[in-house]
């Protein structure tokens, strides 16, 4: 496969129109930076611009400032960032539902880990053909590379003592 064709891989499963109706949500809705402040991370965006305007809106929180489109507009240009005003009224324009913003965010997330595992997938392919490599050293790095990415993930799967105790006791 070559390199034009991988990179094609990894823009089809990206949602840019995702991106930016999160973004936009998290600019026009304040408070809901706490809703998906546990689930995204700069990472999660795929294009430079958009982890910078995630940047500035973390940081806006962070230190208690309000966040709208001027502050983020102005934080951003901390960044060295080359947004315009005029996108970031774009994103407000196209927002996603503060309902369902948490949603969109996992969304986000698990194709964060797909391009993980892509890229991942990618270099330790191309190291397998390498003659010079020692296949278990090699299976040890793609061993600790996937699980840098599964350690990353936070999904909420646990169960609360409670739930277990009552789930226990109904017989």
């Amino acid at each position: 496969m070559k390199i034009t064709e991988k990179r094609k891989d990894l823009q089809s499963v990206q949602d840019l129109g995702l991106e930016k109706a999160v973004l936009g949500c998290l600019i026009s809705v304040s408070d809901t930076v706490f809703l998906v402040d546990d689930i995204l991370c700069d990472q999660c965006f795929t294009v430079q611009e958009h982890k910078d305007i995630y940047r500035s809106i973390i940081k806006l929180r962070d230190e208690n400032r309000p966040r709208d489109l001027m502050l983020v507009y102005s934080e951003a240009k901390t960044l060295n960032s080359n947004i315009s005003v005029s996108y970031l009224a774009e994103l407000t324009l196209n927002q996603a539902s503060p309902a369902h913003v948490k949603e969109y965010a996992l969304i986000l997330k698990q194709i964060k880990v797909r391009i993980a595992i892509m890229r991942i997938s990618e270099t330790m392919n191309t190291k397998a053909y390498d003659l010079l490599e020692d296949p278990l050293l090699l299976l040890e790095e793609y061993e600790r590379a996937i699980l840098s990415v599964s350690g990353d993930l936070t999904y909420d799967s646990s169960v609360t003592l409670t739930e277990a105790s009552s789930s226990f006791l109904d017989f």
